[in-house]
């Protein structure tokens, strides 16, 4: 039997549904989003294997993230936009987490590989544990005030909240991880600028 779900009914049933109805819910979502990822995974040079290990993670991902109130539906009176907006939020989750295995392959093969594969390296210390270790609490906060507040957020996330550049990239509506990285280091520079 093909059981549909609307968004909301998905929403509301990863949060307080019992087991059975969020074992259906998720089987829906896995077979709606299925042939999704699939084509994602082996356009980008992926194998079938991987597109199944990387929707198994995508899915627990996105329950994660529904249960942490942190995907919040906005389109909640509009089926079919609401749709869009979490085919959107779940595919943008697959981008991150099949960049980050292309990222690791790359690593673990100790190639340099471009385009995907590449890894910006700027090796720079924390400059928040400088920025404290140098100054008082108060001049501290006075100098790390200076920057923008996407530059505090960006970095209070990565150092203080230990989040990835792919939960950043999606908390802060990045485009890529790579864009993330660039933005976390001019934050950086910018920091580094204010530094006596």
């Amino acid at each position: 039997m093909n059981q549909y779900f609307t968004p909301k009914e998905i929403i509301r049933i990863l949060k307080e549904g019992n087991s059975r109805e969020v074992n259906e819910v998720t089987t829906f979502l896995y077979k709606k989003y299925r042939q999704k990822v699939a084509y994602h995974v082996y356009k980008n040079n992926g194998k079938p294997e991987q597109a199944d290990d990387i929707l198994q993670e995508v899915m627990l991902k996105f329950l994660d993230l529904v249960q942490e109130d942190k995907f919040i539906l906005q389109s909640k009176d509009d089926t079919i936009q609401a749709e869009r907006e979490m085919e959107g939020y779940f595919m943008k989750i697959v981008y991150f987490k099949w960049l980050k295995f292309l990222e690791a392959e790359g690593r673990r093969k100790g190639r340099d590989g471009s385009g995907l594969n590449d890894e910006i390296q700027f090796n720079v210390e924390n400059p928040l544990e400088i920025l404290l270790s140098k100054e008082s609490q108060k001049e501290a906060n006075k100098i790390f005030s200076k920057l923008d507040e996407m530059c505090r957020n960006i970095l209070l996330a990565f150092y203080v909240e230990e989040m990835s550049l792919e939960e950043i990239a999606l908390k802060y509506n990045f485009t890529s991880v790579g864009a993330v990285k660039v933005k976390k280091f001019r934050c950086l520079e910018k920091l580094r600028g204010f530094l006596p």
